[in-house]
Formats: structure tokens, sequence, C-alpha cells
């Protein structure tokens, strides 16, 4: 009898989770019998949760906002190994449980630079590069980002205590840091965070915010994107977010959504839990098409 592989997604919402499927899709390639499961787990309860699923022999998990810095706290316990970038990271979205040492990982700047390099873009060298949050989703793909040799990273967040810590846990050279209300003309010239922007363009902006999800306001003006020949909103839904009508209204040349990136970080924890690399081509029409229904 072939034995039947369980994974599960955690998170706070859960519901419209696509990890399911795209794992169901992997799996299907090498003909394995997979569960997946959406299970909606609180902070409070992470724990507990964590610790039955591996008393009920699952083989991995992977988890979602806004869990990703507290599964790193419980994965800093012995009978774990943490990845070099989960570690610089200090964030989670991938633990395996099927092996001697449980492995807990971060996929999700693999996932964004395998979802650029689709659109044939193999580095940012010489580029400045703007993300908007500082939440766990950008301390997963700043690493990776660096790597790909940009210019500048300026990093902007609303929470200017927020905007501190992580300037404390990150120290690269090419960081900047700032008051979010600078892009929008209304500073508030705090010390020890960067102003005076007047004249810069930027190559590449990111959304790591859940905000244009909501829709409203803009979170910057029009004119940062002036220059920008690239825009990624982490995030994804049916229709395009604020942030990508946005980018469009201002002409940038490829505007995509976190969809890209969900199936390629997917593909990531998906060979660490099998040992297989899934090909992601299909499967990234049918995320497009479930997004849809």
């Amino acid at each position: 009898m072939v034995k039947k592989l369980k994974f599960a997604v955690l998170g706070d919402p859960i519901e419209h989770s696509l990890s399911p499927e795209i794992h169901k899709e992997f799996a299907e390639q090498f003909e394995l019998s997979i569960t997946y499961e959406r299970l909606k787990t609180t902070k409070n309860a992470l724990s507990t949760t964590l610790n039955r699923l591996i008393k009920q022999k699952y083989t991995g998990v992977n988890i979602t906002v806004p869990l990703k810095e507290d599964v790193f706290l419980f994965a800093s316990q012995p009978k774990f190994e943490i990845s070099d970038r989960a570690m610089i990271s200090k964030s989670i979205n991938t633990v395996s449980f099927n092996r001697c040492k449980f492995f807990a990982d971060n996929t999700d700047g693999a996932g964004l630079v395998a979802a650029v390099s689709r659109l044939g873009i193999k580095d940012l060298a010489g580029k400045n590069i703007l993300i908007l949050g500082v939440g766990g989703a950008t301390k997963g793909i700043l690493e990776p980002l660096l790597r790909m040799k940009p210019k500048t990273i300026h990093l902007a967040n609303r929470s200017l205590e927020r905007l501190r810590k992580f300037r404390n846990q990150f120290t690269y050279k090419n960081l900047l840091f700032h008051d979010i209300q600078e892009f929008k003309g209304k500073s508030r010239n705090l010390p020890q965070i960067e102003n005076g922007l007047d004249n810069f363009k930027f190559d590449v902006i990111v959304n790591a915010t859940s905000l244009s999800l909501i829709g409203g306001d803009n979170l910057i003006s029009n004119k940062w994107f002036e220059k920008c020949f690239l825009a990624i909103d982490l995030m994804y839904s049916k229709k395009p977010t604020s942030f990508m009508m946005q980018a469009m209204e201002q002409n940038v040349n490829v505007v995509i959504d976190g969809l890209p990136m969900l199936v390629e970080q997917a593909a990531e924890s998906f060979s660490l839990w099998t040992g297989l690399k899934p090909e992601t081509e299909h499967v990234h029409a049918v995320a497009k098409k479930l997004i849809e229904l």
C-alpha cells in the first residue's frame, strides 16, 4: 500500500489559500498520494496545532500570515534545524517533519526570484528598489533580492517603531529606511529615518502590504512610478489590486501580482518535503484559473 503524505497550510484567514490545489497539481506529476488541508490557526493556537500535526505524522506544513515570525520562535528549539535564509529573515513559511531533525525554511525569496526570472529578468544590478511594508513577507524576500545586486533597496513603512526594529535586524549597507508618508509628501522627519527623496527614481516597486486588497487611498504618489519598469504586488486577488491598477495607469512596463511567487515558493516547499522538483508552468495556468473562479 502506498503511503499517503499529509500536509497542511496554517494561517488566519486561510479560506482563500490556493496551496492545497497547487500542491495536489505537483503531486500528480509524480503520482504521489497526498492530503493537503487548510487549517485556520491563531497565534495562540500555533504551538498546540504544530505539536498535534507532528504527533499525527504530517510530512510538513506551510505557514502564511500572520504566523511566519511566530513559527520562527517555535522552531528555535533543539529538535529543529533552521535554514540559513530563514535564520537571516527570522521568518518561516515551510516546516518539514520527515527528517530525524525537523527542518524550518523560508521559500518566499526563492519564489520571488523565480517569478521574476520567468519574466526574463535574471538580475537587478544597478537598479533602485522600493519595498512598501516591513512585515514577514519583506523579511522573506529581502536577502534573495540583495543577491540580485541592486544598487539600493529602500524600505517604507507606516509604523516607525516597526521600521526601526527592522533596521536593527537588517544592517546591509545599501538599505535605506523611510517613513511611508514621505512618498505622499507628508514626511514626519524623524531621527534615524532617511529623508530627502525629491529627485530619486525607482526602477522596481514592490508592495508587501495587504492594504492593496482593501483599496482606498494609494500608498504612494504617482510620481514614484515615473521610471519604474517592474511593479510587483505580493498580494493576489481575482481582480488587479489597487496598487497594480495605479502602476498600470502610470504605464509601468511589467505589473504582476503575488500569484507567480506563490506557485514558485510552493514548488520550493514541495521539493524540500519530497526531494522532487515539480514543473511549474502548467501550475501557473491552473492557479490563474482558480483565482478567476
